[in-house]
């Protein structure tokens, strides 16, 4: 599935506060307390994917345009409790950037109710820069297996002696891994994704990004179940470069994001 704005998927529109400033997606933002707000974008699956004859069991991030807005201030809500008569909850705005790079692409997919929500940008709080998507594209896992238990993840890494780095990946499950994906970008305006290919003799996925340093990445690992495990550096991308060592693994962890 790929979605693009000039497609007429949607449509950005920046708003401007005393506190800062955000973007939305037709209208709709994700506030999420504590991290600068995003648009957001949703979707009915049940809709888009209705000739597949059955229902999505997982998603992966396939690639990407964006564009990079520098010296940003972002809006970033917080949630105040007011206690005089019923006590209700607002938004407040607070403009101190969280600590932190640039987190992953989050979404989320409800495989019950085939609700696909993105958040449809990213602020990185050191570069004081927010990413917005022109587009991105998606793919997606099908199956009526009972097992729900996504793969586990117990090597990642991106080497990078040379100026293309390699990756692998150690991975297991009781149905088998059928497939490994790497979204990957060099900061120049696109994501892309290659497929890892496995090597018995080395029981790990390996593959090279055609991309020059720095070059930033996650992975996605597909089990037999058709469920899926997004591998990231803390709930960030793995970066390679020469000056950078080994990344730590940080598996599974798909961040949440509320309609």
């Amino acid at each position: 599935m790929n979605l693009s704005l000039t497609d007429g998927v949607a449509s950005l529109q920046l708003a401007a506060t005393d506190d800062g400033g955000y973007y939305a997606l037709d209208g709709a933002v994700n506030w999420n307390p504590g991290v600068a707000s995003q648009p957001l974008y949703a979707a009915d699956l049940r809709d888009i994917l209705s000739a597949a004859g059955a229902g999505a069991r997982g998603v992966i991030w396939t690639g990407g345009a964006y564009t990079d807005v520098t010296g940003f201030v972002p809006v970033i809500p917080s949630v105040v409790t007011d206690t005089g008569g019923d006590a209700v909850e607002v938004a407040s705005l607070d403009t101190t950037p969280a600590d932190g790079k640039r987190t992953v692409l989050p979404m989320h997919l409800d495989a019950n109710s085939q609700q696909l929500v993105v958040e449809w940008g990213q602020f990185d709080a050191q570069k004081v820069e927010q990413r917005l998507f022109g587009e991105l594209a998606f793919e997606f896992t099908y199956s009526n297996s009972p097992d729900q238990i996504p793969a586990e993840v117990t090597a990642a890494s991106g080497q990078a002696a040379t100026a293309f780095p390699t990756v692998k990946l150690e991975a297991h499950d009781a149905s088998g891994v059928q497939r490994v994906v790497v979204v990957y970008t060099d900061n120049r305006g696109q994501f892309q994704a290659i497929d890892l290919a496995y090597l018995p003799d080395m029981q790990k996925w390996v593959g090279q990004l055609p991309v020059l340093l720095p070059s930033f990445w996650l992975a996605q690992v597909v089990d037999g179940a058709g469920n899926v495990t997004l591998v990231t550096h803390k709930g960030g991308y793995f970066q390679a470069a020469q000056s950078v060592p080994m990344n730590e693994i940080y598996w599974g962890y798909i961040p949440l994001v509320q309609r």
